[in-house]
């Protein structure tokens, strides 16, 4: 009797992880001068339908209200808020946004502008740091964010 042994030709699949790239923009103002922060997405295979920022589990976009205030959020087409808030006692944001319906869902977008005021002196900065509740992508699947952090630079 033979004994005939077969290779295992088997693949073992991993998932592949999806990710998105949450960067917030960085800008230099003078003492009293206001300017444009800019909150991009990038690199998204399957378009962004919607970010998530609720603050719900410690996530927020945040900032140090001692240095900047601000003073509008506005969502850049398609996206839309469901919700949206921001704090300058507490130097917080939450939002949801959402890429319309139905797509097509862009892979890069500029999500939202924020208006930003300088209030502190010369030589002090602010942090825009950003921590995503969620980030969901157009098959309707949640997808790592990998977060870049802005900067307010007072001069």
């Amino acid at each position: 009797s033979v004994l005939t042994l077969s290779s295992c030709t088997d693949a073992i699949v991993v998932p592949e992880l999806l990710t998105g790239q949450v960067d917030l923009g960085s800008i230099e103002l003078a003492p009293g001068e206001t300017g444009l922060v800019v909150l991009k997405i990038t690199g998204v295979r399957d378009g962004i339908k919607a970010i998530e920022i609720s603050g719900r589990h410690g996530n927020f976009i945040s900032y140090d209200p001692a240095i900047i205030q601000i003073t509008e959020v506005v969502p850049v087409a398609p996206f839309t808020f469901d919700a949206i808030e921001f704090n300058n006692t507490t130097g917080h944001i939450t939002l949801i946004a959402r890429g319309g319906e139905g797509g097509p869902f862009p892979q890069d977008a500029e999500v939202l502008h924020m208006n930003i005021s300088a209030i502190g002196s010369a030589g002090t900065r602010s942090i825009l740091d950003v921590d995503v509740t969620h980030l969901i992508d157009g098959k309707n699947s949640p997808i790592a964010a990998q977060l870049s952090p802005g900067q307010v630079s007072i001069h």
